[in-house]
């Protein structure tokens, strides 16, 4: 099976936390609004400011 990620980023942060969490080998989807990542039951995380590699969330 094939994993992707899946971000309601735009391309260029998408890219950006790829980068960072060194995960830019895997498949990248980007520009996901809520309300279809809702509709598709995926897991939405709540922004809880700056991770530990540096990656602000919303």
């Amino acid at each position: 099976s094939e994993l992707i990620a899946i971000s309601s980023d735009d391309q260029d942060r998408a890219r950006q936390m790829a980068e960072r969490a060194g995960v830019s080998a895997l498949r990248l989807g980007y520009g996901l609004d809520l309300a279809t990542a809702r509709a598709w039951g995926l897991y939405i995380s709540a922004g809880r400011g700056t991770t530990s590699i540096g990656i602000e969330e919303p």
